[in-house]
């Protein structure tokens, strides 16, 4: 027969002390916490300069989109009016000129017709429209069907009516 031996109390409370030290540790250092938002704050800075660049260049879409709507309101005033004259100040232009500013934050909007300043600038059947972009380039739209990507169009006076003399 086997005797069982009891356990003083000192012994019983070191077998508990072994025991909760055999235990694996749970839970994580603080170490591990900050390289862990290290990583996710690296990543989420990415993420910001990448967004950053599709709004840039969904703003320049959508001005480019308003341009050749503004393309299609010219013909349209023309078969309408037989004409050019105070085109930029009509109200088709008037709204798509809004619409573009509005995207554009109003950096600048210039509208050539036979009236600008008076007059003399362009012919009876000219017009054009030039306007600077999100990404620091120029759009140009005319009367010949020019719509594309122009040089700097720092305007001299009397600015030249058409898109061709800024072509890049």
């Amino acid at each position: 027969m086997n005797k069982q031996t009891a356990f003083t109390p000192l012994e019983v409370r070191d077998s508990q002390r072994e025991h909760k030290r055999s235990k694996p540790l749970t839970g994580f250092t603080l170490i591990e916490l900050i390289v862990v938002i290290a990583i996710i704050g690296i990543l989420a800075a990415i993420v910001v300069v990448g967004v950053a660049e599709y709004i840039n260049k969904s703003k320049v879409a959508a001005v480019k989109a308003n341009l050749s709507n503004l393309k299609t309101a010219a013909s349209i005033y023309f078969a309408d009016h037989g004409e050019y004259d105070n085109l930029c100040t009509s109200a088709t232009f008037s709204s798509v000129k809004t619409a573009i500013n509005k995207i554009n934050s109003d950096n600048g909007f210039s509208c050539l017709d036979p009236f600008f300043n008076g007059g003399g600038v362009c012919e009876p059947f000219e017009w054009s429209v030039i306007v600077p972009l999100p990404d620091s380039t120029y759009w140009c739209v005319d009367y010949s069907g020019f719509f594309g990507l122009v040089n700097d169009p720092s305007m001299p006076s009397p600015p030249p009516c058409g898109c061709s003399h800024w072509a890049s």
